[in-house]
């Protein structure tokens, strides 16, 4: 009985020392302490910014290259060519990596705003710049291209950078030339101090092969022309000799989508292959002593022939 009346006393004690609040009145708590678990308290400390405010997002790239320009000069066996990208670094602090080519090339000279640059190799074997502190840096790359008059007229593949922006300048020591980008098409050219200046732009490819050749006169563009360069392999087996003629030209001037090679007449024709090529035949000639080889090709501008 005693034991109960104690029990009795304690709650109503209990009781009595426990305020009530309404629900929408905060409780009196000056100078009192709250404990909760860390992941909530750093939450709250995000929400609020802490001392220094509202953390900033992070980027979606530590760098990116936004453009680049090209500048080439032909000259008599090379290519000197300087490009210029634009790199924005996205991250506050620390360094970050850039990638600027999709495969290694020969480079002669690196610099980031005009001091000596750094350059790392990629897992993909790619080029990726190295640059520090946050906003836009320079990266100038120099490096020399062969020049080749194989397969066609003059010509050298341009490395292209990993932008989205490409704008060139090519420099040709000739005059009245017309620069051709492939892919791409024709630059507007013009003379300028004895040579050939072209300026345009191009889309993202790895790689762009840049061509050039005199410029048409005005009755010259009346028809198309062809500028063929032919060798002949030859192979001699038992009483027979197998002649294979690969014929690279450029049709200029007009397009056309038919194609005419006149023969001796003692030569008989076994295959002719071509891109594009849709049916060839030979008939004889007029006078007797030649055939034509006649083809069609499924474009309009002819390319290649063999």
């Amino acid at each position: 009985m005693m034991l109960r009346l104690v029990s009795l006393c304690l709650g109503a004690l209990m009781a009595a020392a426990v305020p009530v609040w309404a629900d929408q009145e905060e409780p009196p708590m000056p100078g009192s302490s709250v404990w909760i678990p860390w992941t909530d308290f750093k939450g709250i400390l995000d929400k609020i910014g802490g001392p220094d405010g509202p953390t900033p997002p992070k980027p979606p790239y530590a760098a990116v290259l936004s453009g680049a320009d090209y500048v080439a000069e032909a000259g008599a066996e090379s290519v000197d060519v300087t490009v210029r990208g634009d790199i924005v670094v996205l991250e506050t602090a620390g360094w970050a990596t850039v990638p600027i080519f999709r495969r290694a090339v020969p480079l002669l000279d690196v610099t980031v705003d005009g001091k000596p640059g750094a350059l790392a190799r990629d897992d993909s074997g790619g080029l990726s710049a190295v640059v520090q502190g946050a906003g836009a840096h320079t990266i100038t790359l120099r490096l020399s291209v062969p020049l080749s008059a194989e397969r066609g007229p003059e010509h050298f593949t341009l490395p292209v950078l990993l932008a989205p922006v490409h704008r060139a300048e090519i420099r040709v020591a000739h005059a009245d030339m017309q620069v051709t980008f492939d892919p791409g098409g024709p630059v507007p050219s013009k003379t300028q101090a004895g040579g050939t200046v072209a300026v345009g732009s191009f889309s993202d490819a790895s790689e762009i092969r840049v061509s050039w050749v005199r410029k048409a006169s005005k009755t010259e563009r009346e028809e198309a022309r062809v500028a063929a360069e032919v060798r002949t392999l030859l192979t001699v087996g038992e009483g027979l000799a197998v002649y294979t003629s690969i014929v690279d030209f450029d049709i200029r001037h007009k397009p056309t989508s038919v194609f005419r090679f006149w023969l001796p007449e003692s030569v008989s024709v076994a295959d002719v292959t071509s891109e594009g090529l849709v049916d060839w035949n030979v008939t004889a000639g007029d006078g007797g002593d030649c055939s034509t080889c006649v083809w069609r090709s499924r474009r309009s501008a002819i390319s290649g022939f063999t």
